[in-house]
C-alpha cells in the first residue's frame, strides 16, 4: 500500500516587509507539521483499508457485503511528535460476528497505553543516565510530550521483563566467538539505595551483536554461571572489557582471552600516570596520545587486511609490542612505576 500525502501551505508576505528566514522557520515549526504529516498518513491507512473492506462510502451492494462500517473511535497517542488526533474506524465482520478497527492490521498501536514505544524508549534510555524527574526535564528539550516520571518508571521495568524474556529465548546454544562485558552504575530510586549496579554482556557472532545476559546488583559470577548453562560462549572466545578484576575472574576461565577496550586502556593510563604523580599534565596527555597511536596504528592494520591481502599481520603485532615496551620502560625510567606496569600487563 502507497500512501501519499499533499501537503500545503499558505504564507501571506505583506507589501514592503522583509521575513528573516529564521520568521519562517518559526512559523512552519508553529504549524506542527510533524504532527499533522504523521496524522494525516494514518488516516489515510485507515480510509483506504475501510474502502478495501467495505467499498467507498455510500456505494451501491455495500449492505451485501460481509464486512459493514460500524462507526468509529477516536485516538490520542502521544508520540515523539506531539500527541496525535485520530478518528479510526471500526469494521464489523459479519461472517465472524466480530467488530474491529482495520488501520491496526499496519500500524500497531502500544495497546491501550497513551505514550507510545518511541518517547516511552526515549524516556527509558534517560532514565539509564539520570533520576526519573531529571529524565522528565531533559526530554522536554527536544520531545513535546514526555512521559510523568511514574510512567517512566512503569516502562523500565516493562522493557526489563521483556529484556528477560529474550534473554532467555536467544542465548541458548549460541556459541558467539567475541563478547562485550561491561558494569555501571545507575541512580537508585529504592530507598536506602543511591546506586544500582548493572552488568550487561553482548555477543557478537557473524556480524551481528545480541544481548547475552543483563542483570541489576548481582555478581559476576552468576553472569558466568548462566552463560555457561546456556552454553552460551564459545570455547575460546575473546571477552573485550574495561579492567574490573571481579569480572575478569568470573568469565575469562579455560580457554578464554581478555583484551582490554581501547576506552579503557586510554582512560586506565591516564589515572594510573596520575597516581604516579610525577609528570605534569601536558606531559600526561603526550603519554596518552603516544598511546594512541600505537594501538590505533594495529587497528587500521586490521582493517586494511580484511579488506586486501597485504602485510601480514603478525609483523605489525609484534612491532605494537615492541613499541609498547619501550613505552613502559621510558615510564618505568621517569619513576611512573604505576603506568609502566599498567602498560606491559
Amino acid at each position: 500500500m502507497d500512501i501519499t500525502v499533499p501537503i500545503q501551505i499558505k504564507v501571506h508576505l505583506a507589501e514592503g516587509k522583509k521575513l528573516s528566514v529564521g520568521n519562517v522557520a518559526t512559523a512552519v515549526r508553529e504549524l506542527g507539521l510533524n504532527q499533522k504529516v504523521t496524522e494525516a498518513v494514518i488516516q489515510s491507512v485507515d480510509h483506504e483499508l475501510v474502502e478495501k473492506y467495505c467499498g467507498r462510502k455510500h456505494g451501491r451492494g455495500n449492505g451485501k457485503r460481509r464486512y459493514q462500517r460500524a462507526g468509529s473511535v477516536e485516538r490520542h497517542p502521544v508520540t515523539t511528535v506531539g500527541k496525535l488526533t485520530l478518528t479510526l474506524h471500526r469494521v464489523k465482520d459479519k461472517g465472524a460476528d466480530r467488530i474491529f478497527v482495520p488501520v491496526e492490521e499496519c500500524i500497531e498501536f502500544d495497546g491501550k497505553r497513551i505514550y507510545q514505544e518511541d518517547i516511552s524508549m526515549i524516556s527509558a534510555e534517560l532514565a539509564t543516565k539520570m533520576t526519573y524527574r531529571d529524565a522528565v526535564k531533559e526530554g522536554k528539550q527536544f520531545v513535546p510530550a514526555v512521559p510523568s516520571a511514574c510512567t517512566i518508571n512503569r516502562r523500565v521495568i516493562d522493557y526489563g521483563e521483556r529484556i528477560k524474556v529474550f534473554n532467555g529465548e536467544k542465548i541458548t546454544a549460541a556459541s558467539v566467538d567475541v563478547a562485550l562485558a561491561d558494569g555501571t552504575k545507575t541512580h537508585s530510586q529504592e530507598r536506602g539505595i543511591s546506586k544500582n549496579e548493572v552488568n550487561v554482556v553482548l555477543g557478537m557472532k557473524d556480524g551481528k551483536t545480541v544481548l547475552l545476559d543483563a542483570r541489576v546488583n548481582k555478581p559476576w559470577s552468576d553472569t558466568a554461571r548462566t552463560l555457561d548453562a546456556a552454553d552460551a560462549l564459545a570455547e575460546e572466545v575473546v571477552f573485550i572489557a574495561d579492567a574490573e578484576r571481579e569480572l575478569r575472574t568470573a568469565l575469562v576461565t579455560g580457554k578464554r582471552s581478555f583484551q582490554l577496550d581501547f576506552v579503557h586502556a586510554f582512560r586506565d593510563t591516564s589515572y594510573k600516570l596520575w597516581q604516579d604523580g610525577e609528570l605534569a599534565l601536558d606531559d600526561r596527555k603526550g603519554i596518552i596520545n603516544r598511546l594512541k597511536a600505537i594501538l590505533f596504528s594495529l587497528s587500521n592494520a586490521v582493517v586494511a587486511q580484511s579488506v586486501s591481502t597485504g602485510e601480514p599481520l603478525k609483523q605489525r603485532i609484534d612491532e605494537t609490542v615492541d613499541a609498547l615496551k619501550n613505552l613502559a620502560g621510558e615510564l618505568w625510567a621517569l619513576g611512573c612505576r604505576k603506568a609502566a606496569s599498567f602498560i606491559r600487563e
